[in-house]
């Protein structure tokens, strides 16, 4: 994936150059119609004195479809200030508290409270009604947990918890645009210089135990980028009518790199710890009629855990690379959409005390491992996997909820302790044939799979007593009926799967 430069000069003096005049009115109707969009219902105590437009006691409830539950934020105030450039000026207070919450019918709910600290807040809102983009400038960003609350089953279960943590984020600097009307379009950018979190919570049991977890952060420098579309009128709990109607969303992020600690304890007892850091990250987002679409990559990602209650020693992994994608459909079709994964570890190691339980003498290669899965397929939704009335009857019906047509494999390879694993190949599937292979779809094609060092990888298993004689003789043996071996050690084998007749051949003998 390729990032363009989030150009901060950029941002600003293009919209300003289109830029109109707008008033405390038009801003405020276009920040209500975006949330509106979403499925909100926003209140507020509006008052209005010549240029300024003062907001209070912002609140957007959002109620969830058949009377199911609900959930709603307290925004706190703000100040609108028209100007004679034809621009707002937006203002919040230094310091305001931020409470949400919602409910299940007949489950429970939660109520939590944020007090947010905005000091040297500016934002400007350009361009002319229905169509206004807000640039932003925070040299701080500080966010306070105070406060939480459970009612119904959660509180039952998990008593008077104890929710404490704080945020801050700096350098942020971006620009959002809102427009309009029957589909809410919204495009953003931003960068963050640093970021930062630390929150700890507690809790106790029905049995009397007492149970604490903490999770710190450091982030460093951030660039992001969005695109939304949101119909009028788009239920989170129908999203395939949304996404046929235009529900779309983008996002793309770049971040440097950040570190973490997570710890819990039990009756003031460590229960376990992780801590994680890595490098360079970027990863990406789309949702649409067309599918859902996820890629991702990260650089010099190291970790060590510790569960004492399992292992009595920390445990580190590391990855010097490591990046995935993934393509799918969510709405059902007439035809089959084409799917796609992959995931590849690059520079997969792991940490002496590891290695130290089962091979302490060193005698297994530890040279850093390679897991590499790429794959396609062509498939067919029965039905609309974003909608939540179908996925309901769905789960108490016998139907198959998608037909998989094709298959291929481009790349499976693990490469590991010295053996070589890699597997290629394609195959098609015929899903009005489910008597051929006794309930599975006709499968007709073939895959080539070949196995590096299995014999050197072997002979020092059972050096090291992990792998007895006799069962390395039958792995052996049973191998050699399925794969052919060349002069330098090598296996390989491909599979030949006729969905005509059913039979099943490696390297031209039937195995079925």
């Amino acid at each position: 994936m390729k990032h363009a430069p989030l150009s901060l000069a950029a941002f600003t003096l293009f919209p300003l150059a289109a830029a109109a005049d707008v008033t405390p009115q038009d801003v405020w109707a276009n920040m209500t119609t975006a949330m509106n969009a979403m499925g909100a219902e926003v209140t507020a105590d509006v008052a209005e004195d010549g240029a300024t437009m003062t907001v209070s006691d912002m609140v957007a409830r959002f109620t969830f479809p058949n009377d199911t539950g609900s959930f709603e934020m307290h925004m706190g105030d703000m100040v609108l200030t028209g100007r004679d450039d034809g621009t707002v000026l937006i203002e919040l207070p230094a310091s305001q508290d931020m409470t949400f919450g919602g409910e299940l019918t007949g489950e429970g709910g939660f109520s939590a409270t944020m007090r947010m600290d905005t000091p040297n807040y500016l934002t400007t809102a350009t361009g002319e009604p229905g169509d206004v983009t807000y640039h932003y400038e925070l040299e701080t960003y500080d966010a306070t947990f105070t406060g939480l609350e459970l009612t119904g089953d959660a509180a039952e279960e998990m008593g008077t918890p104890e929710i404490t943590g704080t945020m801050r984020f700096e350098g942020m600097k971006g620009f959002y645009r809102i427009w309009g009307e029957d589909v809410v379009r919204m495009s953003m950018r931003g960068t963050m210089e640093t970021g930062a979190f630390d929150m700890g919570f507690s809790f106790t049991s029905p049995d009397g135990d007492t149970v604490t977890q903490t999770n710190t952060a450091t982030m460093g420098a951030m660039e992001s980028s969005a695109e939304v579309a949101i119909p009028q009128g788009t239920s989170v709990m129908a999203l395939g009518q949304a996404l046929r109607d235009g529900l779309m969303v983008s996002y793309e992020y770049r971040l440097e790199g950040q570190e973490s600690r997570q710890e819990q304890t039990m009756n003031g007892e460590p229960m376990g710890s992780q801590s994680a850091v890595y490098g360079m990250t970027d990863g990406s987002l789309g949702f649409s009629a067309d599918g859902l679409n996820l890629t991702g990559r990260v650089e010099g990602y190291e970790m060590e855990m510790f569960q004492p209650m399992i292992v009595p020693m920390p445990l580190q992994f590391a990855i010097a690379a490591a990046d995935g994608s993934m393509s799918m459909p969510v709405l059902s079709s007439e035809e089959a959409v084409d799917s796609h994964i992959r995931l590849n570890f690059e520079g997969l190691t792991i940490g002496d005390s590891l290695w130290g339980m089962f091979d302490p003498a060193g005698q297994l290669p530890r040279d850093p491992a390679q897991l590499v899965v790429d794959m396609t397929a062509k498939v067919k939704l029965l039905f609309d996997m974003v909608d939540y009335e179908q996925l309901v009857a769905l789960e108490d019906s016998d139907e198959v909820p998608a037909e998989v047509s094709e298959v291929g494999i481009s790349e499976i390879r693990v490469n590991a302790v010295g053996a070589d694993l890699m597997a290629t190949g394609g195959f098609t599937l015929d899903n009005s044939d489910l008597e051929t292979f006794g309930g599975f779809p006709a499968t007709d094609g073939a895959a080539t799979v070949t196995l590096k060092g299995f014999d050197a990888l072997l002979d020092t298993l059972i050096g090291m007593g992990l792998v007895p004689e006799d069962q390395a003789g039958m792995a052996r043996m049973m191998l050699g009926g399925f794969a052919q071996k060349d002069d330098e050690g090598t296996y390989s084998s491909e599979i030949v799967i006729d969905g005509e007749t059913g039979q099943i051949s490696a390297n031209g003998q039937r195995i079925r």
